[in-house]
């Protein structure tokens, strides 16, 4: 069986193209061109001329994936089949709701030397990330 989003640019190249049309299509293959990970941590809403508008929920993810938007480009074209996006934007959207990475459940489960370096981070995604990482560190066995 086919899926659909392959199936899709193929059918909507055979129409004439509209701005709301393409815009549709480049948001209907985001989750195969990028991947489920980055699909949950992510949410495209908007396709302004050549540039794809993508919410984030954090700086630090606006910033990890900046890093990778050539990358991202070049699988939306393979997706398309045509170069639609030549750009993005990223945008923090604090009110972005996405699953977080498995991390303690509490603050019991992280080592109490890491609370005051962490305190410091205002990302409370990040905060927590590297509370956990620290923590781990400090609890490895020798």
């Amino acid at each position: 069986m086919t899926k659909l989003s392959l199936l899709l640019p193929k059918a909507l190249r055979q129409l004439p193209p509209t701005d709301d049309l393409v815009e549709k299509l480049v948001l209907s293959v985001w989750q195969s061109a990028v991947g489920e990970t980055l699909a949950h941590k992510t949410k495209p809403f908007r396709l302004y001329k050549s540039t794809l508008i993508v919410a984030v929920p954090s700086l630090m993810w606006k910033r990890e994936l900046h890093h990778l938007q050539e990358e991202i480009i070049e699988k939306l074209r393979q997706a398309v089949g045509q170069k639609i996006v030549q750009a993005l934007e990223f945008r923090v959207d604090v009110e972005f709701d996405c699953p977080t990475a498995a991390l303690p459940a509490s603050n019991a489960d992280i080592s109490e030397p890491v609370f005051q370096p962490a305190d410091c981070i205002k990302d409370e995604e990040l905060r927590r990330a590297f509370a956990a990482t620290a923590s781990s560190y400090l609890n490895r066995s020798r």
